[in-house]
């Protein structure tokens, strides 16, 4: 019993002092016609570099498409709801108040309003000014599985504005 009790109070210690290295950033951003909301959560690796995952919900406001119903087009539908889950790498060039940084996001896209499912790419570089962030990248998605279209594929630049927790 006594050696239970040890193991999960060292169990607990490394939670504890593990978590001072672990971050969670919310992040808003922008590619001209969509608003994307997500969030991640980073462990440190080692100083700087940070490992995590994270998921979102886009809004694309301006993506009109119509679908087969029957063998006819039915309703144009004028947007599109995206949800992101992605692996986030990130690597911080200093440890001061005011510090740049490289992110890289990738991972999933899926698009529950048309049924489509892909995949996307987002490398940026930022600057961190204590825990507000602003990042400047592009994103890369391929999405699949449109019923008219053999998929979108886009590329086009991001602007990304961040608090760190």
């Amino acid at each position: 019993m006594k050696k239970v009790l040890v193991f999960f109070a060292i169990l607990m210690a490394s939670f504890k002092l593990g978590a001072q290295e672990n971050i969670w950033i919310a992040e808003i951003g922008t590619w001209g016609d969509s608003v994307n909301a997500s969030v991640t959560y980073d462990h440190c690796c080692f100083k700087g570099f940070y490992v995590g995952a994270g998921a979102g919900l886009t809004w694309n406001f301006a993506y009109p498409v119509s679908y087969l119903v029957n063998g006819t087009i039915g309703p144009t539908y004028n947007s599109r709801a995206l949800v992101p889950v992605y692996a986030d790498v990130k690597y911080y060039l200093g440890q001061k108040k005011i510090c740049p940084f490289i992110d890289l996001k990738g991972g999933l896209l899926s698009d529950y309003t048309h049924k489509e499912v892909g995949f996307f790419v987002r490398p940026a570089l930022g600057l961190n000014i204590k825990k507000t962030g602003i990042n400047l990248g592009f994103e890369y998605n391929n999405l699949k599985g449109s019923p008219l279209s053999s998929g979108d594929s886009m590329m086009r630049g991001y602007l990304g504005i961040s608090y760190t927790f």
